[in-house]
């Protein structure tokens, strides 16, 4: 066969089945070849970057590799925001990127390839020649997932016209069982846990990706701590009343005080990053055991007193086999938080906005509620990104798709329309504010109506950049510089055959929520908010 039909079936032997991009000169026949193998689809995007985004969308919520394809110079530089936001994210991706002519040096879409890659972050590698074509597939691939980066694998267009005779190489990856951590470290951990009085327990999306949600929460109980996650581990312990929910700079009230009391922290599966540690502050003072598979992890972003290595459910008994030989009691602080909670929390505790102003809280707790519990959720950036973090809920971690990993505007809708491949049953609700639904997001959303993708899409709407209109009122200047006009998106939605709303007050919302059919077909709510209450 000819290197476009190797490479095709490359990918497939190494178990990939979904591949997404944008055709060119240098990519065209390896997907049309990949898309014409059972079972294999290629999944057209508005956009390269888009394409790239809309893997890691599915890449989050499979825990599949992430794969995307486009021509070469700008079908690749079009990718740089997407492959950044990748490497930030650790996400597993490969990117197949043909390659201009090496013949033609003056080729008008020549570029160095390689410095697009390592500007972004990604790591480079090539198609070589048609007899290692096969094998450089499979290295790729291994590279992905063993480094958990973006890789780029370029290919000379004028390779993939040679003959070659086909023999699959897949790659070599190694599946570990899980590590017990050291005695000597469980015994120092043991040590900290025992002569704390206020101890607090944290999960991140590792915890999840574990399946150790249940073992931590019983180790939370055993401590006698109360519960909270990382941004990407929300929600794992939701309706538990020890709950603190996300810790961090996007922790509530009741959660701060909680933190705050407690002298010692006991990690698992999460970086301890600058949001989590809120830059250290919720750190300070406490005595920290950081439990973690990936050794890259540890001592990180703040230092910490006992750092775990091994996998934590296994962390979990070993430290709670000691607890329970030296007959240490559990803390009763999680008595202390379950009364913050409930006092902080309570009916008569909600804000005012929840019930009163049309703002972004209130429309957020309503949409909460009306769409189905089986959702994923994606939050794009803006300013609403607060309130969407802590107030869309899921029913697990996983059921979360970051968009935001490089603080980038307008990444949301792409990564919400590839994680329709991956849970094509269920709704996918994406938070996006009118800014970021600018930069592509009509695109995007005209490629969900021609692939009648389940795709929610909650357009919250102040005509405004919100962060940069409140900075500028914050500082008495006239925030006309950064106000937007806008048509009504609503009518547009159904235009390009999508279900549209458009909604400026609460009996509108509520009617739309209503009419909605959140099991088939894309839709757009927009809701239109004040810039100065939002």
């Amino acid at each position: 066969m000819q290197v476009y039909e190797a490479l095709a079936r490359a990918l497939y032997d190494n178990d990939i089945r979904t591949v997404f991009g944008v055709l060119g000169d240098a990519n065209l026949f390896v997907l049309n070849s990949f898309n014409a193998m059972d079972d294999a689809e290629y999944v057209g995007a508005a956009s390269e970057g888009g394409a790239v985004l809309s893997a890691i969308g599915y890449g989050q919520v499979s825990g599949k590799l992430a794969v995307a394809a486009v021509t070469h110079g700008p079908g690749l530089t079009n990718t740089l925001t997407a492959l950044v936001e990748a490497e930030r994210a650790r996400q597993p991706l490969l990117l197949i990127a043909g390659d201009s002519p090496l013949a033609q040096h003056e080729h008008i879409q020549d570029i160095d390839q390689r410095s697009v890659a390592l500007t972004a972050g990604a790591a480079f590698e090539r198609v070589r020649s048609a007899e290692s074509a096969v094998a450089d597939v499979a290295a790729a691939v291994r590279r992905a997932w063993v480094e958990r980066i973006p890789v780029i694998l370029n290919i000379p267009i004028e390779i993939q016209w040679q003959d070659v005779d086909y023999s699959p190489v897949r790659a070599m990856l190694v599946t570990h069982a899980p590590t017990a951590p050291s005695q000597e470290l469980v015994e120092d951990a043991v040590g900290l846990i025992a002569s704390s009085s206020r101890p607090l327990v944290l999960a991140g999306r590792g915890v999840a990706l574990a399946g150790s949600t249940s073992a931590i929460k019983d180790f939370a109980e055993r401590i006698g701590a109360p519960l909270a996650t990382t941004l990407r581990g929300k929600d794992q312990f939701q309706g538990l009343a020890h709950n603190l929910g996300i810790f961090g700079t996007l922790s509530d009230d009741a959660a701060l005080d909680v933190i705050t009391q407690s002298d010692c922290i006991v990690a698992f599966g999460c970086g301890l990053n600058p949001w989590t540690a809120a830059e250290g502050s919720l750190l300070s003072g406490k005595r920290i055991v950081h439990v973690d598979n990936d050794p890259s992890r540890l001592n990180l972003s703040n230092p910490v007193d006992v750092a775990l290595l091994g996998d934590g459910a296994l962390a979990a008994e070993a430290i709670t086999a000691l607890l329970d030989e030296a007959e240490i009691p559990a803390s009763s602080f999680v008595d202390t938080a379950v009364g913050i909670i409930a006092a902080r929390r309570g009916p008569g505790n909600q804000p005012l906005s929840a019930a009163g102003n049309f703002d972004t809280a209130a429309v957020l707790a309503r949409v909460d509620a009306a769409v189905p519990k089986n959702r994923v959720v994606v939050t794009d950036n803006g300013r609403f990104i607060h309130h969407a973090f802590k107030d869309l809920h899921v029913e697990d971690p996983l059921s979360y798709a970051h968009a935001v990993s490089f603080g980038a505007i307008g990444c949301g809708m792409s990564v919400a329309f590839g994680a329709t491949y991956a849970a094509p049953d269920r709704p996918v609700l994406v938070a996006v504010g009118d800014g970021g639904f600018a930069l592509g997001g009509l695109s995007d959303l005209v490629m969900a109506a021609q692939q009648n993708r389940n795709l929610v899409v909650l357009l919250l709407n102040d005509f405004a950049y919100g962060a940069e209109y409140v900075q500028m009122t914050g500082r008495d200047m006239a925030p006309e510089f950064t106000t937007l006009t806008w048509p009504d998106f609503g009518p547009i939605a159904k235009a390009i055959g999508a279900q549209g709303y458009t909604a400026s007050n609460f009996v509108e919302l509520d009617e739309a929520l209503a009419n909605i059919d959140f099991e088939n077909g894309p839709t757009l709510l927009e809701v239109r908010i004040d810039p100065a209450k939002a």
